[in-house]
């Protein structure tokens, strides 16, 4: 995932998380809540976002809920990734 992608939908890639006797974990920052999160077993970045800023009290708008998708879909267009 791209540097662009992850601003499109307000978060930053903070790296890996070395974990004794299991795979590295990505952790990411979200930009409103501020708050570092992984991802849930079988969850997308955008889920995970959503989930992130439930916990914390920030309801997403139909706005934000429609700019993510179309930025979403501006991704896929223009590098011809699925992102989900």
């Amino acid at each position: 995932m791209t540097d662009e992608h992850l601003e499109a939908i307000g978060v930053i890639f903070n790296g890996m998380q070395e974990c004794p006797n299991a795979p590295a974990i990505p952790l990411y920052t979200d930009l409103v809540t501020k708050s570092t999160f992984s991802l849930g077993e079988g969850e997308s970045l955008t889920g995970a976002v959503a989930r992130k800023r439930r916990e914390f009290g920030v309801t997403p708008t139909s706005s934000d809920i429609g700019d993510m998708e179309a930025n979403r879909i501006r991704y896929e267009e223009r590098f011809g990734i699925r992102v989900r």
